[in-house]
């Protein structure tokens, strides 16, 4: 069979590793991916990039200016019809990161936008399936294991960003429910560079850590930040890619949900020591209650210099753990595995202390 593609979250950091993943297979004879338009020179040089680096077909991409927040996506009547009657497979990426958000746009982007895609998908005649990412954080504050079968709860959410990735995901549950949409849902944990070279397209989550950590001189001995129990799910990006790549073509796994996650996975203290060995600094034996670090990120004066989001800090005692019951099952008998941080944090700091530039601020895609 032959496959057609429509990607939202093009050129974003998951967006493109998909899109480099369909260019490479044979099946795929075509695909349109959905940009704004302010992302359409980027998103033209990224090809470029793709097509001299691994030698991918990018005559085969056609970008589509668009929005997701929009009807019919943005688009004009006679392409929508034209694209939703050849489109076979759907990658739903698009999304805002940003654990900062407001809650408006968030929910227009996140929720909105997952309504209209939805939509897109009834239109497909062709449909194999709707590949939808989520996020391992809809758990929002539940503690103790969150299995890949589970959803609902009524514990919170610790932003906006998490409330409207669950609310989407609640869209999407229903459209496979009761509306028989051959859906499945992908939720990566925490997202890095690449487990090989360490290449990332923005910094966030960790990467405060790991910036602030590269710009203290190697003598300044550095202290645990709270209990540091909390598990800090990190998974590369390669891999996420891989997984989600794998998964979404095969035939049996329709209204499944995979969570993306690290198998074994290191707590916030163990991470913090770890990257300081990587770095070659010093950990001393005393701890900073987490309630003085929140209060200290506060204040805008101190918190311009450190740069570090005082909304971070709320996962430092995220207290849930991950099942990937579904994800050992399926990638069973593949080589798709999820490395060991301690084998790739390497690359990754490697890749931020040459790269110092990169934003740090979450985008739209």
């Amino acid at each position: 069979m032959n496959h057609v593609i429509f990607l939202t979250g093009f050129p974003g950091f998951i967006g493109r590793r998909l899109l480099e993943k369909q260019l490479n297979r044979p099946d795929v004879v075509r695909c349109y991916c959905l940009i704004q338009k302010k992302f359409h020179e980027t998103s033209k040089s990224v090809l470029a990039e793709m097509a001299l680096r691994s030698g991918v077909h990018d005559q085969k991409v056609e970008l589509l200016i668009g929005d997701i927040s929009m009807e019919k996506l943005g688009l004009d009547d006679e392409k929508y019809h034209e694209i939703s009657n050849r489109v076979t497979m759907i990658y739903h990426a698009a999304a805002i990161y940003d654990l900062a958000v407001k809650e408006e746009i968030a929910w227009k982007i996140n929720v909105t936008g997952t309504k209209h895609v939805i939509a897109f998908a009834h239109d497909c005649p062709n449909l194999f399936r709707l590949n939808y990412i989520s996020t391992c954080y809809v758990s929002g504050k539940r503690r103790g294991t969150v299995r890949e079968s589970e959803l609902e709860h009524d514990t919170g959410f610790k932003n906006h960003y998490e409330s409207t990735k669950y609310a989407a995901e609640m869209l999407i549950r229903e459209a496979a429910l009761r509306r028989s949409l051959p859906v499945v849902v992908f939720r990566p944990s925490i997202v890095v560079g690449d487990s090989r070279t360490g290449q990332t397209d923005k910094y966030d989550g960790p990467y405060f850590f790991i910036l602030l950590l590269l710009s203290l001189p190697n003598f300044l001995p550095i202290p645990y930040i709270g209990k540091g129990r909390a598990q800090v799910n990190l998974v590369p990006v390669d891999y996420a890619a891989n997984v989600i790549d794998y998964i979404s073509y095969l035939h049996d796994v329709d209204g499944l949900t995979f969570q993306i996650a690290d198998p074994t996975p290191y707590t916030a203290k163990e991470q913090l020591a770890l990257m300081s060995q990587v770095m070659g600094k010093k950990m001393i034996p005393i701890t900073i209650p987490l309630f003085i670090i929140k209060w200290l990120l506060s204040i805008p004066v101190l918190n311009h210099i450190v740069k570090v989001p005082a909304q971070l800090m709320d996962y430092l005692d995220h207290r849930a753990e991950y099942d990937t019951s579904n994800m050992k099952k399926y990638l069973s008998g593949t080589d798709i595995a999820c490395p060991n941080l301690k084998d790739y944090l390497g690359a990754v700091i490697e890749f931020a202390r040459e790269h110092p530039d990169r934003t740090t601020k979450s985008a739209k895609f």
